[in-house]
């Protein structure tokens, strides 16, 4: 063994010793103070965001262990380093913890001073709404937000829709070597947003379609439209900004809808799947669900049949395949009525029958309470149930 070797071996366990010694410390103050440590998942923007502002939101509860100091170290990738600036100010959040971690894990107790936030982006107790939100913008955060507007032509004072169609594009990118086609059954394709967003310029806004790597840019004939994605604009701040600024978000479940989540900004998901999955526990957001066609009945299943054969807790592409299910995406009507209905309810102009009422009702009485949700509070859209009327009967 070289010198240099027996060097770096001596400082490693010096190191292992000092962080040891912490944790050890640890122990020690504990009638003074609870000091816990954990990870932050920051490799994938919905957890990163989503899990640590629920995590907060317990805080401002009084739900965590009194006298407590939390201390967390992120993962190795960090999905937006603007997001972790930000909520180091409300969470002491460092690399070195890792080393105190793994320490504290050696010892007998380890779990008493360990930290878990991972929910899996699951509001299940509805904290959301009990708060507000614990991610905001500076003074000079504010300036440089309204500075991406302006180069994307949008009005400070203007109000715009954000949009964002989840391709495959950011994961194959990110992480070239994962086989991430399990997923595919969540992809859609963003042109199927062009009666929406035409819809939507018309009544007047700017429609801002988000993302990082996306396959395809959005066209459109209308100035109104912007491909933030592929303008050359797209930071990692600024998707923080607009997706925290807009009037409201249209997104397919994926990573970035955590974003406008986080700041309580209302939020219709489209193309939503698996159904049990669905983030029911805001009152201020809408959804429209995938349809599933079953091959050997030779029709859509109903949400019923998907709630009941446990197709709507299916994750893989796979599974889906294997039963015999082709997953059927929203058409671009579906997805532009969804969205002018969403306009007219923030803006009070909406009005369900009492059609739409009962039917909001049967759907809902599908579902029960677990660890997924435990409290229904969003909406189908109105617009969709007309349509799909025998998908509740």
């Amino acid at each position: 063994m070289t010198p240099g070797n027996i060097l770096r071996q001596a400082a490693r366990a010096a190191e292992h010793a000092l962080f040891v010694a912490l944790a050890l410390l640890m122990r020690l103050v504990r009638p003074l103070a609870l000091v816990r440590v954990g990870k932050v998942a920051t490799g994938r923007i919905g957890h990163f965001a989503a899990d640590c502002e629920l995590y907060l939101c317990q805080r401002e509860l009084g739900l965590a262990p009194k006298r407590c100091i939390d201390l967390f170290h992120p993962e190795e990738f960090v999905s937006n380093q603007a997001l972790l600036a930000m909520l180091r100010r409300n969470m002491t959040i460092h690399p070195l913890f890792r080393k105190l971690d793994e320490a504290n894990r050696t010892l007998p107790g380890w779990e008493r001073h360990t930290v878990d936030i991972f929910r899996k982006s699951r509001d299940v107790e509805c904290l959301l709404s009990r708060t507000t939100a614990r991610t905001s913008f500076t003074q000079e955060e504010e300036a440089r937000g309204r500075q991406t507007l302006r180069k994307l032509g949008v009005p400070h004072d203007s109000p715009f829709i954000a949009l964002y169609g989840r391709d495959s594009a950011y994961l194959a990118s990110t992480f070239p070597s994962w086989d991430w086609s399990y997923h595919d059954y969540r992809d859609m394709d963003v042109a199927d947003f062009k009666p929406c967003a035409a819809a939507l310029a018309q009544e007047g806004y700017h429609v801002v379609r988000m993302g990082s790597q996306v396959k395809e840019p959005l066209e459109h004939e209308s100035p109104k439209v912007v491909d933030y994605a592929t303008s050359g604009h797209r930071d990692e701040f600024a998707d923080i900004y607009l997706s925290a600024k807009c009037r409201f978000f249209i997104g397919v479940p994926g990573g970035i809808v955590a974003l406008p989540m986080i700041h309580r900004v209302p939020t219709l998901y489209v193309n939503f799947i698996p159904l049990e999955y669905i983030q029911a526990w805001n009152p201020y957001d809408m959804f429209i669900p995938k349809k599933l066609w079953c091959e050997k009945k030779e029709r859509l299943l109903t949400f019923g049949e998907i709630l009941g054969s446990g197709l709507g807790r299916q994750l893989m592409s796979q599974a889906y395949v294997g039963n015999g299910v082709r997953v059927v995406n929203n058409t671009p009507e579906e997805l532009r009525d969804a969205a002018l209905e969403m306009d007219q309810r923030m803006k009070g102009s909406w009005e369900d029958t009492l059609e739409d009422k009962e039917m909001q009702r049967a759907f809902w009485g599908l579902f029960k309470a677990s660890e997924l949700n435990a409290c229904f509070n969003a909406r189908i859209a109105s617009s969709f149930l007309r349509a799909n009327t025998e998908l509740v009967r």
